[in-house]
C-alpha cells in the first residue's frame, strides 16, 4: 500500500505544529524548515502526537542542551529509552555532550557517522526522520523526510542498532582508531 505524501514548507517563525498540523499514519512528510526548530524540537512534537516512545538515533553533531532536552523527556516518561550513534568528532566539538549522554541513555556508541536519522517507536506508531539537521540549534535551512512507514522505521532502526552493537552492518568496523590506537 502506497504512503500518502504531504509536502511541508515551514516558513520563517512558523512552529512545527503550524507547519505539520496533525500527524497521520500512512503518510510521509517531506519538509523544509527556515531554521525555526531543531531535531529535538521535532522529536518533542512527534511525542506529543504519538505518545511515549523509544528513540533510536544517529547524528554527526550533538549539543549538550539537546542531550539535556532528551534527558528531560526521559525523566518525564515521554521517552522510554534512548539509543544513539554519534560521530567521533562530538568528543572534540562538544566535549560535555557525550559523557552526559552516556550517563542517561541506554546505549551510546561513537563511530564515524554523518547520517542524521531518528526513529520513534511505541506499540501504535513507528515514526522515522531522515534529514540534514543534527542534534543542535542551527540557524540554517534544514530539510528532511518524516515517515510513518513501519518498513522505513524498521530499516533505519535495524542498521543503527546493529552499528551501536558493533555488529558490522556495513561489513567492517566503522569506528575510527585514534592516534594512540584506542577506539
Amino acid at each position: 500500500k502506497a504512503l500518502r505524501q504531504e509536502c511541508k514548507l515551514a516558513k520563517s517563525r512558523q512552529t512545527i505544529q503550524d507547519a505539520f498540523g496533525k500527524l497521520q499514519q500512512g503518510t510521509d512528510y517531506p519538509y523544509c524548515s527556515g531554521a525555526e526548530w531543531s531535531t529535538h524540537d521535532l522529536i518533542m512534537w512527534c511525542l506529543e502526537q504519538i505518545g511515549p516512545a523509544d528513540l533510536t538515533a544517529c547524528t554527526w553533531s550533538m549539543a549538550e542542551h539537546a542531550v539535556e532536552r532528551l534527558v528531560v523527556l526521559l525523566t518525564s516518561g515521554q521517552l522510554t529509552s534512548v539509543s544513539m550513534l554519534v560521530d567521533w568528532r562530538v568528543k572534540v566539538r562538544t566535549p560535555g555532550a557525550l559523557p552526559f549522554a552516556r550517563l542517561h541513555f541506554a546505549d551510546v556508541r561513537v563511530t564515524t557517522c554523518h547520517a542524521k536519522v531518528f526513529v520513534l517507536r511505541n506499540q501504535r506508531w513507528a515514526v522515522s526522520v531522515v534529514g540534514s539537521a543534527n542534534f543542535t540549534n542551527n540557524p540554517r535551512i534544514e530539510a528532511g523526510n518524516l515517515s510513518t512507514s513501519l518498513l522505513v522505521a524498521d530499516f533505519h532502526e535495524k542498521w543503527i542498532k546493529a552499528e551501536i552493537a558493533n555488529a558490522k552492518p556495513f561489513g567492517e568496523d566503522m569506528n575510527p582508531k585514534q592516534k594512540d590506537g584506542r577506539r
